[in-house]
């Protein structure tokens, strides 16, 4: 798959989250008493436990934790819990051993996966699983392991968002300014070393996606800042001006939350940044986290063509999990 077939694939998102919403869940079972949710994931995959956690903010009278390790938590334990665990190939050691933790503590457990171990464990144990489509890369299959992992916390009988609320929200995937936006965004970047990606706390989640993507994907570094925590610390490393470079804002419409991150746009402005606004398309909190989605990994890609770097390589990823493999069985330490 090559820059040109990656933005195809980004392009048809919305045809790839409605795929994903008429697939059967198998193996349905009820997490009757659940009190709370963890997803279980890394990476490209992980990245749907934030989003749902910050949905779940909005909708749902169940807490929402995320894990990205080999363990879970001590507390993740019993009747109560629900463990999601959620890898696109399926072979992740990490989530294989909090998956295997999860199961050890009688917990509810459900995999989201395309395949692999997962899949074979998922099978074994009669566990809920939502198998999505293969063949693709875990960052640019994220709409499917979204929206999988909503289905199976729906057919599991836990109440995290109205599925109404996420099918109005799926044309999102469909919103022609994202492309549009996202070349200027790329253009934007294009010379920078180290951009600075600001947002509000509810949309911490798309601010780390975008850094992701563009780490991956363009292999380039950022810092990501969450307003307003960012007020009582991340401001102060500016001040003594050691470089200048560009800022991405992310505005969602909300006042308190745009004049925030525009008082800190216009500090970075003073230090000698370019600063970039991009606007959040939509309503609700779901559809503006798809678009500004949609429009960063648009971004991503434009910009890996201009730089003349391969989206898709990922060498150092491969050589870390190279380093698993010769650490030795780790899922045998949790």
């Amino acid at each position: 798959m090559h820059a040109e077939e990656m933005l195809n694939v980004y392009l048809n998102w919305g045809d790839l989250a409605l795929e994903t919403l008429q697939t059967d869940v198998l193996n349905k079972r009820l997490c009757e008493g659940c009190s709370y949710v963890v997803i279980s994931g890394m990476g490209g995959s992980g990245i749907a436990g934030d989003y749902i956690r910050v949905v779940a903010d909005e909708y749902s009278r169940l807490p929402v934790y995320v894990v990205k390790d080999f363990a879970l938590p001590h507390w993740v334990r019993g009747g109560n819990a629900m463990v999601l665990s959620v890898s696109y190939s399926g072979n992740t050691l990490e989530t294989i051993a909090a998956f295997e933790s999860a199961l050890k503590r009688g917990v509810c457990v459900g995999v989201v996966t395309s395949g692999g171990e997962l899949e074979v464990l998922a099978r074994r144990y009669s566990v809920p699983l939502a198998l999505v489509r293969g063949g693709l890369v875990p960052r640019i299959a994220f709409p499917a392991l979204l929206i999988a992992s909503l289905r199976i916390l729906w057919e599991s009988g836990v109440d995290i968002v109205p599925q109404q609320v996420v099918t109005d929200s799926l044309s999102a995937l469909r919103d022609d300014r994202a492309r549009r936006e996202a070349e200027e965004l790329a253009e934007f970047l294009k010379d920078s070393r180290l951009p600075v990606i600001v947002a509000p706390s509810r949309m911490a989640p798309l601010a780390i996606r975008a850094k992701n993507e563009f780490n991956e994907n363009s292999k380039l570094p950022v810092k990501v800042e969450v307003a307003p925590e960012l007020f009582h610390n991340d401001i102060v490393g500016w001040e003594l001006r050691s470089f200048t470079d560009k800022a991405v804002l992310f505005l969602t419409g909300n006042r308190v939350e745009d004049e925030l991150t525009r008082f800190y746009g216009d500090i970075l402005k003073d230090l000698g940044h370019d600063v970039y606004e991009v606007p959040l398309r939509g309503g609700s909190v779901l559809y503006k986290l798809l678009y500004g989605t949609l429009l960063v990994g648009l971004a991503s890609v434009y910009l890996a063509r201009d730089r003349g770097v391969d989206p898709l390589e990922t060498k150092t990823i491969a050589r870390y999990k190279e380093f698993l493999k010769r650490l030795g069985d780790i899922r045998r330490w949790h």
